[in-house]
């Protein structure tokens, strides 16, 4: 977020049998650097202290990866 930037490097997968794996994208044109608005890195900012406030009532062990939006929702 300092550089204002979004990586995308790789993506998370839903497989049967192995549950959720990180794989590289399919296409080299996958992989790519986006420049993020100030008004979208401000959002991501503030729904970040909102996860890291949830984490700490239910505990940090209820989360097993670093994710942005960890479900559908």
């Amino acid at each position: 977020m300092d550089l204002g930037t979004l990586v995308i490097g790789r993506t998370l997968q839903k497989i049967t049998g192995m549950g959720l794996v990180y794989q590289n994208p399919k296409t080299d044109k996958s992989r790519r650097t986006i420049s993020l608005p100030d008004l979208v890195l401000n959002e991501l900012k503030k729904h970040r202290v909102r996860q890291f406030e949830k984490r700490l009532q239910i505990g940090t062990d209820s989360f097993d990866r670093d994710l942005v939006f960890p479900n559908e929702l």
